[in-house]
């Protein structure tokens, strides 16, 4: 069981202590049930790297990540690429630009570049079921300086989110920008550079799957309805889990699907007791199993 500690994420993390807490008391526990309340998912995801870096990911039979999901299992989850774009110029007066390089052109290329190959992957790729389109969003645009804007700045950056889904080759898609960079840079007289500051997969796991049956059942004695499998629209700590630690993964936990990052997140005390019971349920049905 996998949680972290955003707002949003405090219920599945409430939950899956209860959970394992219950199981221990309950005299039923066979075999080992390790929680990871981990730092840095929303950044770099170091603490995930480092829990599997040091091993503790070895020998697991899989992981539930208590994100909040509205109650489905969502068996795939979009991959990321974190990428920044540099373009070096040569800084001049504004009111003589032919004496330097902007970057700031070379940075507007390359946001229509990322534009064009949004919608290049768009109609390339149909839009996943569970997961939605891929997407190339913008998220930070730097330069120059308020206090001297009468100059052209020597440095433009440009930072993007990518989302994809397992149809999408990441080396392909960096390689891409690498290519459109270079261009760019040739065209303009900058200097262009592409750093990959994080690239996480996609995840999925078959529907009949062990770590599925157990939860699903789970969710069925817990909730008396038939579960929905679904679809992460983001990226969560099993992503590491599940390439560096080749674990099977699910996403499962309270709270509504679309909430994160929005004002007042809140998760209804009902839905973090429902969840600790599913857990409770699933952990002990997979673990049995395994005997």
């Amino acid at each position: 069981l996998l949680g972290r500690g955003s707002a949003d994420m405090k219920g599945g993390l409430a939950a899956m202590l209860y959970a394992a807490r219950a199981l221990e008391l309950s005299g039923d526990l066979v075999g080992t049930l390790t929680l990871a309340a981990l730092v840095d998912e929303e950044e770099l995801m170091l603490g995930v790297k480092d829990f599997v870096a040091k091993g503790y990911a070895e020998g697991a039979l899989g992981a539930i990540v208590c994100e909040p999901e509205a109650g489905e299992i969502c068996i795939t989850q979009k991959g990321a690429i974190r990428l920044e774009v540099r373009f070096h110029g040569r800084i001049s007066h504004g009111a003589m630009p032919t004496q330097g390089i902007n970057p700031i052109p070379a940075l507007m290329d390359i946001l229509d570049f990322a534009q064009r190959t949004e919608l290049q992957l768009q109609t390339q790729h149909d839009t996943d079921p569970l997961l939605g389109a891929i997407s190339i969003t913008p998220t930070v645009l730097r330069a120059g300086s308020r206090v001297q804007l009468n100059l052209t700045p020597p440095v433009a950056t440009a930072d993007f989110d990518l989302r994809t889904t397992p149809l999408v080759d990441h080396d392909e898609l960096v390689s891409s920008f690498v290519t459109e960079v270079q261009r760019i840079a040739a065209k303009t007289g900058c200097q262009g550079e592409v750093e990959v500051i994080d690239d996480r997969p996609p995840t999925s796991i078959a529907a009949d799957a062990a770590l599925v049956k157990s939860l699903s059942e789970a969710h069925r004695v817990v909730l008396a309805n038939e579960p929905v499998l679904g679809g992460v629209p983001g990226t969560t700590d099993g992503t590491i889990l599940h390439r560096d630690g080749h674990l099977p993964v699910v996403v499962y936990g309270p709270g509504g699907k679309w909430i994160a990052h929005q004002a007042n997140e809140f998760v209804e005390v009902t839905e973090i007791i429902a969840a600790a019971k599913v857990y409770l349920l699933a952990a002990r049905d997979l673990l049995h199993s395994a005997r």
